[in-house]
């Protein structure tokens, strides 16, 4: 860790805000995910592995591809951007991007019914309609979002996600259990449903929470839902967002082939079949769990965070970045993002390689524990070690690229992407679906590399050095080798065909998981400690 600097109370409560936002998530989404946890296990049990390869690879791959093709550009343009001098511009610039998911919904819906391989399914066309509909339902509350997460009004996010998600998994189960054969209309019409719930809670909590007038001035116009529609303003279009907005929206569409290349692979090329693609899928959302879970909103709030630190358009002189607060600030924040995030997934590959095949039968019986599942799911791990590094520092190259270091960026992205797909036709004709696996580790091992070059670039001449925080100390690795020597050795001894088997070896486990941590604590007190700081700073800046 580096030396102790002081923390201004600006640095301090805008770090606690990203730090409660981050725990707040976190603890939210972990009920939410043991809920829809075990409505999925109960889906998974009933549904057949051609259904899940249908709706959770192909469906849901035309829901997810209109969403980030319309929004990301639009959430990362406005981060820690949006101005009350040009807020009906900005918000016409939100209503623009969902203008764009309607017509891109139909143009995809085109493609995924008649240009793609289509399945011998009953209420196929049914569900092509209705997951590119749900992608225009979500961005009808896009403004909301924006200015939710740039007040960090946790509540209205948090219950958003939570209550749509659980109806949704909820509905599933209840009705595939009861009416198997209608599986995809049964997927498509929850879809449809949870995205309007999604919405209205947006809605909801907007119009509750304007009608009660603020203690303190709203940093922007905004004072009824009205606020929030488009106008005919002049320009109509904010000029300082359109050309950042561009940037990010040709990154987005580079960043989603590479972040679901091999469902795009799948689907195009038809090189798994549908119930080969089901089980990956099932896997594949387990084994990134934690990623979506623990990652995602570290990821998203560090963004957040260092947007708020790191000045964009700013160019400065080593010297002066030397002497800058700001920059020494986002340093070492950096550092302490690395540490935390790099620590948890040493964690997580020792215990994964170890239960991934308890895991699985535990979720789908042994059906699913058959075959190359638990390789496929042990391949996983290692995987989200890469994913949890990458998040974290291209959260931190995305805060502080200039504009013209986007566009420089999105053109290396090309690069990543034609490497990506060529590893993947290469692996996976080599490996199977394994294959997929590997070609995404080594796609984020280069997204690394070049996130690494720039901080680098960044603080050269200083004397920061943030990426240090990405090696763990000596004895918390020593303590996580011999933790998976030990339950490599255990294995044998126990029964893991038998649930008696199964919960030995998971309470060793429990017990070696627990000393894990302790070690952490106690090797990386420095770390806590000034995590600690930081809250208790903010508390008191409240109370003064």
């Amino acid at each position: 860790m580096p030396d102790t600097m002081e923390v201004s109370p600006e640095q301090s409560s805008t770090f606690a805000g990203a730090i409660k936002s981050t725990y707040v998530n976190i603890f939210l989404q972990i009920i939410g995910k043991v809920v829809t946890f075990v409505l999925n296990a109960l889906v998974v049990r009933y549904a057949s592995k051609d259904l899940l390869g249908i709706v959770n690879v192909r469906l849901l791959l035309l829901h997810t591809t209109i969403l980030f093709l319309c929004r990301e550009g639009v959430r990362r343009a406005c981060s820690g951007n949006l101005r009350k001098a040009d807020w009906k511009q900005t918000v016409n610039l939100m209503w623009l991007a969902t203008a764009a998911s309607a017509a891109l919904s139909v143009f995809f819906s085109l493609i995924w019914y008649f240009v793609m391989e289509r399945p011998n399914a009953p209420f196929y066309g049914y569900g092509v309609f209705a997951y590119s509909a749900t992608s225009t339902i979500d961005m009808l509350c896009e403004p909301l979002y924006i200015v939710a997460q740039e007040w960090m009004l946790l509540k209205v996010r948090v219950s958003a996600k939570f209550y749509s998600l659980i109806f949704q998994a909820f509905l599933n189960a209840v009705l595939i259990i009861r009416t198997p054969y209608y599986g995809i209309a049964i997927f498509s019409t929850t879809q449809i449903l949870s995205a309007i719930l999604y919405t209205s809670i947006f809605y909801y909590h907007f119009i509750k929470l304007l009608r009660t007038p603020p203690s303190t001035p709203h940093p922007l116009p905004v004072h009824s839902i009205r606020d929030f529609l488009p106008s005919h303003s002049k320009p109509l279009l904010p000029p300082r967002l359109i050309p950042l907005t561009w940037s990010f929206t040709k990154q987005s569409f580079l960043k989603q082939v590479l972040t679901e290349g091999e469902r795009y692979v799948m689907s195009g090329l038809q090189m798994l079949t549908f119930a080969e693609q089901g089980i990956y899928d099932v896997v594949s959302n387990l084994g990134s769990l934690v990623a979506r879970l623990l990652f995602q909103q570290v990821e998203e709030n560090a963004y957040l965070f260092f947007s708020k630190v790191l000045p964009r358009e700013k160019v400065e002189k080593d010297e002066q970045k030397q002497q800058d607060p700001q920059a020494a600030f986002g340093a070492k924040m950096l550092e302490v993002y690395l540490k935390s995030i790099t620590a948890l997934s040493v964690i997580i590959v020792v215990f994964g390689f170890s239960y991934s095949d308890v895991l699985l039968s535990i979720y789908g019986g042994e059906t699913l524990n058959s075959g190359s599942a638990p390789l496929l799911m042990r391949a996983f791990w290692v995987y989200v070690l890469f994913l949890a590094v990458n998040g974290v520092t291209e959260a931190f190259v995305f805060s502080a690229m200039s504009k013209a270091e986007v566009d420089n960026y999105n053109r290396k992205l090309v690069g990543f992407t034609l490497a990506f797909l060529a590893s993947s036709w290469v692996f996976v004709r080599w490996l199977g679906a394994v294959g997929f696996v590997v070609a995404n580790s080594l796609n984020m091992a280069l997204r690394i590399a070049h996130s690494v070059v720039f901080i680098r670039r960044y603080y050269a001449g200083t004397p920061h050095k943030p990426l240090k925080g990405v090696l763990v100390n000596a004895t918390f690795f020593s303590v996580c080798a011999s933790t998976a020597v030990f339950l490599y050795i255990l294995r044998p001894f126990c029964n893991l065909e038998s649930v008696g088997g199964k919960l030995v070896f998971l309470s060793f486990g429990g017990v070696l998981g627990t000393s894990v941590l302790t070690v952490l604590w106690k090797t990386e007190n420095e770390l806590f400690q000034f995590l600690m700081k930081l809250l208790r700073k903010k508390e008191t800046d409240k109370s003064e």
